[in-house]
């Protein structure tokens, strides 16, 4: 039985730095800048320490004129450490090189269809690498009157394609490349596989559901067809994005009380497990909490739906920067990045029926959720939320109408804004005795 193991990366994407989409992120800034390069360069390790046949590298590896010289440069060094070790890499390459390339690459120009050969050590099995634009390869340049069937046998024929292209061609093996999430779907004895990017870059990563892993693939195939083909998720991220869940206990009054309870659940709570990470970036969502806090809570919320201002000192900022300090205690460090605040409970429930200036705004603004193309509103003098419904014929075709028009999802998201923050001025205005 031959076995052949090869690593497959995909979407380096050198040129694309990390961020948190925060002022605050200058304390760490040169960490992010360099996350990526740290990063690519754990691939070629795994390389190396895993002993594979090639290397395989897919999607956008870096975009030449973001990147500048340095990306050359890294890419280069990286390519003569595997030589160093009689290791290939097959590249399918989606941007310019300047100059030579080390004998040990073997590129896959875009536009191009190219089939290139892989022989194992002992000489008993050859691999083909095919790579093709469009539906069908022209492979009428090769002579394959040699292979039995004169075309390339299955269970040694590696496909490279882009997300979103199907090949239209029998390969054991189709490399994915050009996609930010991992996937694989399995047909028969054939495997189609993206390992995805190598690394989370922005808060967004958290935003699905799970939150998607970041990594290379080992690979290995029976070129006999005795055994299914095996893909092994390698970890090499040096950075990772985090999210703790949490319910804000009632008996906290205070900011100061919060970040004391918010301390102590990073200390118990951070995650435990192994990590090849050298820095976790967490961000928190906060829900729950009695009516004392809540005021605290709603202040928080209302920070994120603005930009930071240089100088500006904000509560939930004060509370991140404290628990920075605690996470840069334990290892590997921690940085806390967000205070993500849940919305259910920062309007207190008593408005609901209170008989009072906040009261009537509450009920309207719920009101206009519920029914959002209303004129006619109990209680209320008609009017209508529809914005262009104020704006002249002219205006209507022109940015300022677009700015107007909002979807129901969003229409809603801003009325529950603007009731948060509504509530919030009323209370400050009855705290100093004024108008709101």
């Amino acid at each position: 039985m031959k076995i052949l193991k090869f690593l497959h990366a995909s979407d380096l994407r050198l040129h694309v730095p990390a961020t948190c989409w925060t002022m605050r992120e200058e304390a760490i800034r040169a960490e992010l800048l360099e996350a990526v390069w740290a990063t690519a360069e754990r691939v070629f390790d795994a390389a190396v320490v895993q002993k594979v046949d090639f290397l395989l590298l897919t999607g956008e590896v870096m975009d030449s004129e973001q990147v500048g010289p340095r990306g050359n440069a890294f890419l280069e060094k990286q390519f003569r450490r595997l030589a160093e070790v009689g290791i290939p890499v097959y590249w399918q390459q989606t941007d310019a090189w300047e100059g030579t390339l080390p004998e040990n690459v073997f590129p896959f120009p875009e536009g191009e269809t190219l089939v290139r050969k892989f022989t194992l050590s002992d000489a008993s099995k050859t691999v083909f690498l095919v790579r093709w634009d469009g539906a069908t390869p022209d492979l009428s340049r090769y002579d394959l009157s040699k292979l039995p069937g004169e075309k390339l046998p299955e269970r040694l024929t590696l496909a490279l394609r882009r997300e979103g292209e199907e090949p239209n061609m029998l390969a054991a093996y189709t490399a994915v490349g050009n996609s930010e999430s991992r996937g694989t779907v399995a047909d028969g004895g054939r495997v189609r596989h993206a390992p995805g990017t190598i690394l989370g870059r922005t808060p967004e990563v958290l935003e699905g559901e799970p939150s998607p892993d970041f990594g290379v693939s080992l690979v290995r195939m029976d070129l006999d067809g005795e055994k299914p083909i095996s893909i092994q998720f390698l970890p090499v991220e040096t950075i990772c994005w985090r999210e703790y869940a949490v319910t804000v206990p009632v008996t906290l009054h205070t900011a100061a009380e919060l970040g004391n309870w918010l301390e102590t659940q990073l200390r118990e709570r951070r995650n435990v497990g192994e990590s090849v990470a050298k820095r976790e970036l967490l961000r928190w969502r906060l829900s729950g909490g009695g009516e004392e806090i809540q005021p605290v809570l709603r202040q928080i919320y209302l920070e994120n739906l603005r930009p930071e201002r240089p100088g500006e000192t904000r509560v939930g900022n004060v509370i991140l920067e404290r628990l920075c300090r605690v996470g840069d205690s334990l290892s590997p460090p921690v940085w806390s990045f967000g205070l993500e605040v849940e919305d259910a409970k920062l309007v207190p429930e008593s408005l609901e029926t209170s008989e009072s200036f906040p009261g009537d705004f509450r009920r309207l603004a719920v009101f206009h959720r519920n029914n959002p193309t209303a004129v006619e509103v109990p209680g209320f003098v008609p009017h209508t939320l529809d914005l262009e419904a104020y704006l002249s014929a002219s205006q209507r075709g022109d940015r300022l109408g677009t700015a107007t028009r909002q979807d129901a999802d969003a229409l809603n998201e801003t009325l529950r804004e603007a009731e948060i923050l509504g509530i919030d001025l009323f209370e400050a205005a009855n705290r100093e005795g004024g108008d709101a």
